[in-house]
């Protein structure tokens, strides 16, 4: 036992029979291990949750089919016409401009609404709405 608290709490300085004084052992370095711990578990999960994010974009890359509506980073908003390979044929404005991005330019992808026919139990009458 007496080994066990010289190595952990020894002074080494100190020369008094081998009695705790101060807390220059390992617990002296206490401190500074859950510092750089917790530094350390920062910069994982920092490292996870951007590894998260970059699958989640390379998904909805992924995932584009002709019909999306999609807006791209510089911000034009187009409709997806055609995929061939990397590049998308998008049409956009009210002339239907055909623009070709490449997959990488597209910011955000809306996926194309689908019509639902509902029928209204008041007025018995059937109702188009976007699901």
């Amino acid at each position: 036992m007496n080994i066990l608290n010289n190595v952990f709490l020894s002074d080494s300085g100190s020369s008094n029979g081998g009695e705790a004084t101060g807390s220059s052992g390992i617990l002296g370095y206490l401190p500074m291990i859950i510092i750089v711990g917790l530094i350390i578990l920062f910069f994982v999960w920092q490292w996870k949750k951007s590894k998260k994010q970059q699958r989640e974009a390379q998904d909805m890359l992924n995932s584009i089919a002709i019909g999306d509506e999609i807006i791209t980073i510089g911000g034009i908003e187009g409709r997806v016409v055609r995929i061939k390979d990397d590049h998308i044929t998008i049409e956009s404005g009210r002339d239907r401009t055909k623009l070709s991005i490449t997959r990488s330019a597209v910011a955000n992808v809306m996926k194309k609404q689908e019509n639902v026919v509902v029928k209204d139990t008041a007025t018995d009458k059937p109702e188009i709405k976007n699901a």
